[in-house]
């Protein structure tokens, strides 16, 4: 839960607000897609006219070239042929080559290309008679080119004008012979081919655009006219009809889908404002629900800090309790030293009277140390009872504290019903120092029962005592009754001891009850401890439950206003009528989809 909230807080909410209208763009897409395809066609169009003409250009130029090696080598097979046939007669020899040069000349000028002929000897350029008239400015850096490579072929401007030239070397003539012809003579009919598939290229370009836009003006239309609609979607009303008119199956495929999308739509705004008021509820309950637990913990918790508070007075109880039994035992291990002293006293007070009876002659000296006797045993039965009295006020004491506990047990056992089930633990701790109290009541008033029969064994032994001591002084003035005296001195000597023996038995049992009783105690301080440790954890517990609901409370407002917002987002759409809608859908289904746009 946690968790989602924290999501659900991290989502950014936007309004929907209503859209400025779009104005139209500079150029739309059917103009768009008319210019990219008309200048596909252009491009397409120039690009292929353009390899055409260099190709041909291309061609024509190795075709010429060829054709002028093989004219300067047909010079050159021709001079070697004069120049066997007139030896020795340089004259004879130039003019027949003239004469063959001649007829080279006009057979090139029947193909259309005005050449004319030189031939390089050393670094002097001798035009032939039939090119005499022309004076070509051939550059030397030409001239030096063609004296290093001897023949080829060679494409230069002379004059501002391109030449092609074809050279061999030819021994006869002491150099080499040169061909030159304009380029404009051979390429003249390429030039013409290239205006006329130009021409070719504009007029297919007019037709191609006429054919393309209308074309493109029959796919656009219904999408200019979806566009159009969808604006109106866009601006919030899905009431609109979507119905385009096309003989185009994507497109038909296209009108189908936004009538299909438009449904879809309506039935999720109608969903998410159903959720949205679900929402808005859930998140009031929410809050609610969480104000409700928030004042409940606070009451738990001042529940567990009296709780905490109990249990301080608890561990302070039980620490009182703890010294009063340590001065409680310290007590008892002085009376058990009286009560030897007294006991040692009441054997010797035994032996004289014992004595006296078996011996009147030395009565006078038996009295005196019986009387002594006597005066050590009052003055030790008087100890005896203020050591009662002191134990019997530690008692009081303890059985005020055991009290104390059993009240502070109930309150305990009160403040966890009051807990519910997150005092239940303390419960059982509280039946727990209740039982403990009771033991402790129990144990005291037994303490209380042996310390009143031993104060009543003392107030026997001191009225035996007085007897003792009148008998005593009766013995001294009647010497004859002496020995019947010193017999019921005897007895009740004896039944002294017998008190004594009886007052030391009580001792013993209140001797082996206080260990138990110190035990409890200890046993009380460690609960009570343990209820105090347990009630700051639960005190932390119940603080940390205490932000987890804090922040549940602030996800459920969080939550109440998402949905508000989602909520109005979704009356910000107008949808249309559940009829209109069936009908919609109804129409889109209708409309057939090709397979290969499935």
């Amino acid at each position: 839960m946690r968790k989602w909230m924290q999501k659900l807080k991290g989502m950014r909410v936007v309004r929907l607000k209503r859209l400025p209208a779009i104005t139209k763009a500079k150029w739309s897409f059917k103009y768009r897609l008319m210019t990219a395809i008309s200048s596909i066609l252009l491009v397409s169009t120039t690009c292929i006219g353009f390899v055409t003409y260099e190709k041909s250009k291309e061609n024509t130029i190795d075709l010429v070239s060829s054709r002028l090696e093989r004219e300067v080598h047909i010079i050159n097979d021709l001079a070697k042929t004069l120049m066997l046939a007139h030896v020795g007669d340089r004259d004879r020899f130039m003019s027949e080559l003239e004469a063959v040069v001649k007829r080279q000349h006009v057979s090139l000028i029947q193909s259309g290309y005005h050449a004319d002929m030189f031939y390089l000897e050393g670094e002097k350029l001798t035009p032939f008679s039939i090119s005499k008239s022309r004076d070509l400015p051939i550059s030397p850096s030409v001239l030096k080119k063609i004296k290093e490579e001897r023949k080829g072929v060679l494409h230069e401007t002379i004059g501002g004008e391109p030449y092609t030239m074809s050279f061999f070397e030819i021994q006869e003539l002491g150099g080499e012979y040169i061909i030159a012809i304009p380029d404009r003579d051979y390429l003249a009919a390429t030039q013409q081919m290239a205006v006329f598939v130009f021409v070719t290229i504009i007029i297919s370009l007019l037709l191609g655009i006429l054919l393309i836009s209308w074309i493109i003006r029959n796919m656009t239309n219904p999408m200019i006219q979806l566009q159009q609609k969808m604006r109106i979607v866009r601006e919030g009303d899905l009431r609109v009809d979507l119905t385009a008119k096309s003989n185009i199956p994507e497109i038909r495929s296209l009108n189908k889908s936004f009538h299909m999308m438009i449904a879809s739509m309506s039935q999720m705004l109608a969903g998410v404002q159903e959720t949205s008021t679900r929402l808005l509820s859930t998140g009031e309950h929410l809050q609610e629900n969480s104000t409700v637990l928030l004042d409940k913990n606070e009451l738990v918790k001042e529940i567990v800090s009296e709780l905490g508070t109990v249990a301080n007075e608890t561990v302070s109880v039980s620490a009182q309790q703890q010294q009063a039994f340590l001065h409680m035992k310290e007590s008892l291990h002085g009376l058990f030293g009286e009560m030897e002293d007294v006991s040692r006293l009441s054997a010797r007070t035994e032996q004289v009277a014992n004595t006296g009876e078996t011996s009147v002659a030395a009565a006078a000296d038996s009295m005196q140390l019986f009387f002594d006797s006597m005066r050590q045993v009052v003055q030790t039965i008087g100890e005896l009872q203020e050591k009662c009295e002191s134990v019997d006020q530690i008692v009081n004491l303890i059985a005020h504290l055991t009290d104390q506990t059993r009240m502070l047990a109930l309150n305990a056992k009160i403040e966890a019903t009051r807990a519910g089930n997150a005092g239940a633990g303390f419960l059982v701790v509280a039946n727990e120092v209740q039982r403990l109290a009771e033991q402790s009541n129990v144990a005291t008033e037994k303490i209380k029962g042996m310390l009143i029969g031993m104060e009543q064994s003392v107030h026997d032994s001191a009225s035996n005592v007085e007897t003792m001591q009148e008998k005593g002084g009766i013995f001294q003035l009647v010497t004859m009754e002496n020995g019947q005296h010193f017999h019921e001195a005897a007895v009740q000597i004896r039944t002294l001891n017998e008190k004594l023996l009886i007052m030391s038995d009580h001792l013993h049992s209140l001797e082996t009850a206080v260990p138990l009783l110190e035990n409890a105690t200890v046993q009380v301080e460690q609960v009570s401890l343990k209820n105090k440790e347990n009630a700051v954890r639960m005190l932390h517990s119940f603080q940390e439950q205490h932000e987890a609901m804090v922040q549940v409370e602030k996800a459920g407002l969080d939550l109440a206003a998402l949905s508000d917002t989602l909520r109005s987002n979704a009356e910000f759409f107008q949808v249309p009528e559940p009829q209109q809608e069936k009908e919609d859908v109804e129409m889109a289904g209708s409309i057939p989809v090709p397979a290969e746009v499935v």
